[in-house]
This record gives C-alpha cells, structure tokens and sequence, in this order.
C-alpha cells in the first residue's frame, strides 16, 4: 500500500512525498526546484526513479478487497505516471477499485479507462462529485 503526502518546505515551496504504508518507507516524489526531468506539471517537478519505485510497489501489492488511487491526473491519463502499475493492479482484481480525479479532467475518464484499464470497462461505474 502507498499514499501520497505533501510536505511543507516553505511557505511558498512544498513537495510530495510517496509512502509505503506497510513498511512506512518515504521517498519525495516531486520538487518546485528546478531538476533535471522531463516530467513536470505545473510548478512541480517529477523524479522519474521514485515514479518507477511507486509502479513496482503496485505491481508487487498482494490481493487487497479495496484499491483507492487518489489521484489519477494527466501523466495516468497519457499512459505515463502511475499508470503502468495500476494496469498491473487491476488484471485478474476482483474488489472494489476507487479513482478521484479532478472535475476538470472527468470527460476523459472514459478514454482512459478503455485505453489503459480495458478489462475494467465492464465493472460497475459509479461517478460522484464533491
């Protein structure tokens, strides 16, 4: 299990930090200061190894009822991010998968389901909105 978690550097600087809930290892996912990458969105830049390490940690999560990815945004919605790990999750899953996503990006979530998650595209949907 992960969870991601925003820290406070300053007040006008902050960064994520992803963490394994069983094992309470942390490693920071993204920075406002200017690193060498190509994945950035917004004022935050993405550390590509620590992407790489939240993937394997989906891939290697053992069978679990409930499945909350918070959140699914722009770097799952073009097939990068989070979103080869959680293709790894949901093969042969059988419980209850929860994705929050802006409203902004809720018109997109069918094309992402039936590009990157096929095999949930027959589960049953329910949409709310906070």
């Amino acid at each position: 299990r992960r969870v991601l978690f925003r820290s406070q550097e300053s007040d006008d600087k902050w960064y994520h930090n992803l963490i394994r809930i069983s094992t309470h290892e942390k490693r920071q996912l993204t920075t406002m200061n200017e690193i060498d990458t190509d994945v950035k969105i917004g004022k935050f830049y993405f550390y590509k190894n620590v992407m790489n390490w939240g993937n394997e940690q989906l891939v290697i999560m053992k069978k679990t009822d409930w499945l909350i990815v918070d959140e699914v945004g722009l770097l799952e919605f073009d097939g990068s991010g989070f979103s080869p790990g959680l293709q790894s999750v949901v093969t042969n899953f059988n419980g209850c998968l929860v994705i929050t996503i802006r409203p902004t990006l809720l018109q997109h979530l069918d094309s992402f389901i039936d590009e990157f998650l096929p095999s949930v595209k027959t589960w049953q949907r329910y949409i709310i909105k906070l």
